[in-house]
């Protein structure tokens, strides 16, 4: 919450006090503390400027062959798994460019730099400090020191539980806690003779001691200390990027995915409550969902049946009876609903089929992995046993581990209930599909181009995927494609390796002081240790078994910031293509 309060003061005009105070949104907690100081000075709470009647400019969408260039285009890293040495190319072109533009890698690397001018002192201190651990753990005097020091710390929050009661006033509860603190200083007391009286613990403590004074000299707490806000600072540009990213792929959903739907049913709704379909938002595992626990769903469109809905379950029954109770007393609890029969301040119960599936990925390199996720959970809500271990699906709602189970599954939003029975997702269908499994470079330029033609030769000629160029290795297998969408952000290039993956690898490029991106002996332990991993199906994989179709391939969606028309550029065309040149 303070994150949020903090971020629209990234940079404020002081006009009372003649000055400009620019703060950087690299330290958010300086920036806290500087908005608050600036918001007592000016003597009222500092807001946002919002220009009134100013809308939004829509986003530029890029569909099919479009948005198949967009992610190829911007390729620059080599292949990294065709051997070691890709990898190893892979990891001297990664360093480079986070060197160039990462502030987080950089801090991180300075660690390590400065751990490898001082190895010699730095292992020194390590290994006494390892020893000193090894002679506490063998060590019944040190043993003892920490029994008392667990039961000291567990003294010390009940009294402080005790000291936060309500009804501290009473005479008995007031002894009570008069006796706890009394007991708390004994034990404090004990912990502390004990620890006296160990002396392994007494030479583990100068161990510390002299490892610290070492770091403060050659000035790796420094170093760590601006490491670890670089860190805090991207993981809250990754959240607040990732949360704005949700918003334009609901836009996406909302303002050109649904009436696309609509007008191929021939539907001209006058208003969104006429339509059949809804966009629903967040179906998971949360309290007013579902109930899967190992997927979410960005947003699922849905369409809206005429027919009645199944009772409630007991379970869902009881839920709604506990947040009714909550809502009466003033607590958060959901929509006041009726444990029994329907009552007029009861959300309507609308029965549903789940129509498309839709997932936001920031970063086109998690398409891949995302797409394998979702063989599974949908595999589990279509019953395909085949894709999922009904075992790892077990949760309170879902005993056996299988939703056809279960007789209906409630998602509450925007003050209806909407109602999901085993048959709503029957219109996910797994298709045989040819994987790509060869190595990427060659393959990855090739297939773009294959890709096109056989787009032009579908279009021309009527049939899907007419003249595709197979690749030169592929693996059938039997996939969820159909009904799939993936929105992504442009701008972003393609590593041969989703997001996770790259992370633990570049974090030990730059936080190892033992690994050398030179050596390839290390690296190709590197590339033994998560060779397995790596070689799970890459977003260009996924692309180019997308691009066999052009259904499929109009799946996968780019979306760019808005951008200004030229005056000589053709017209463009209500879905973000153009009526000339290259189009969805």
């Amino acid at each position: 919450a303070f994150l949020a309060r903090a971020q629209p003061y990234a940079q404020l005009e002081l006009a009372a006090r003649g000055r400009l105070a620019c703060m950087p949104r690299a330290s958010v907690g300086w920036t806290r503390a500087l908005a608050l100081t600036m918001a007592a000075q000016v003597g009222t709470a500092i807001k946002p400027v919002t220009v009134p009647g100013a809308v939004k400019p829509a986003p530029h969408v890029l569909r099919g062959r479009d948005a198949m260039a967009e992610l190829f285009e911007r390729r620059t890293t080599p292949e990294p798994w065709v051997d070691a040495r890709s990898l190893q190319g892979w990891l001297k072109a990664t360093d480079a460019s986070k060197m160039a533009n990462d502030s987080a890698y950089r801090a991180a690397c300075r660690c390590r730099d400065i751990q490898r001018e001082h190895w010699a002192e730095v292992t020194a201190v390590r290994e006494k400090k390892a020893a000193c651990h090894r002679a506490c753990e063998a060590s019944a005097e040190y043993a003892e020191a920490e029994r008392l020091r667990r039961l000291a710390e567990g003294k010390a929050k009940e009294v402080d539980g005790r000291r936060m009661m309500k009804k501290g006033e009473t005479e008995a509860l007031m002894a009570a806690l008069a006796a706890a603190e009394a007991q708390l200083a004994d034990m404090v007391l004990a912990s502390e003779e004990a620890d006296v009286a160990c002396e392994d613990l007494a030479r583990l403590r100068e161990a510390e001691a002299e490892a610290e004074a070492l770091y403060e000299r050659i000035g790796l707490n420094d170093a760590k200390e601006v490491a670890a806000k670089e860190r805090s600072t991207v993981g809250y540009r990754s959240l607040k990027s990732g949360m704005s990213f949700e918003e334009t792929t609901e836009w996406y959903v909302r303002e050109r995915l649904l009436p696309e739907l609509e007008a191929a049913r021939g539907l001209e709704p006058a208003t969104a409550a006429d339509s059949p379909y809804r966009v629903l938002t967040n179906v998971a595992g949360g309290r007013h969902s579902i109930g899967i626990a190992k997927a979410e769903f960005d947003a699922v469109l849905v369409e809206v049946l005429p027919d009645a809905p199944p009772d409630a379950s007991p379970q869902d029954k009881a839920s709604r009876k506990v947040a009714n109770l909550k809502a009466a007393k003033g607590g958060k609890g959901a929509s006041k609903v009726d444990a029994g029969e329907p009552s007029p301040s009861s959300p309507p119960r609308v029965l549903v089929n789940a129509v498309a599936v839709i997932e936001a990925k920031s970063n086109p390199n998690d398409l891949g992995k995302s797409f394998m996720g979702f063989q599974q959970s949908l595999g589990f809500l279509t019953g395909e046993e085949g894709c999922y271990d009904p075992s790892d699906w077990k949760t309170k709602r879902f005993r056996t581990g299988r939703f056809a189970d279960v007789a209906v599954s409630e998602h509450l939003e925007d003050g209806v209930i909407y109602c999901f029975t085993p048959e709503s997702f029957a219109s996910f269908k797994r298709e045989p599909c040819a994987v790509p499994v060869g190595s990427m470079p060659q393959a990855v330029a090739q297939e773009v181009e294959a890709a096109q033609a056989a787009q032009a030769a579908s279009l021309e000629g009527g049939g899907e995927g007419a003249g595709r160029q197979a690749p030169e290795e592929e693996e059938e297998r039997m996939l969820f494609v159909s009904g799939l969408h993936f929105v992504t952000k442009a701008g972003r290039w393609l590593e041969g390796m989703h997001s996770g993956l790259s992370s633990t690898i570049t974090s030990r490029m730059a936080s190892s002081v033992e690994f050398d991106v030179d050596d390839l002996t290390k690296v190709t332990e590197l590339y033994d240790s998560v060779w397995g991993e790596g070689k799970a199906i890459s977003t260009e994989q996924m692309v180019q078994l997308f691009a066999t179709r052009g259904d499929w391939l109009d799946q996968i969606v780019v979306v760019d910031k808005p951008r200004r028309p030229r005056a000589d550029a053709p017209e463009a065309t209500s879905d973000g293509g153009t009526q000339e040149g290259r189009g969805p």
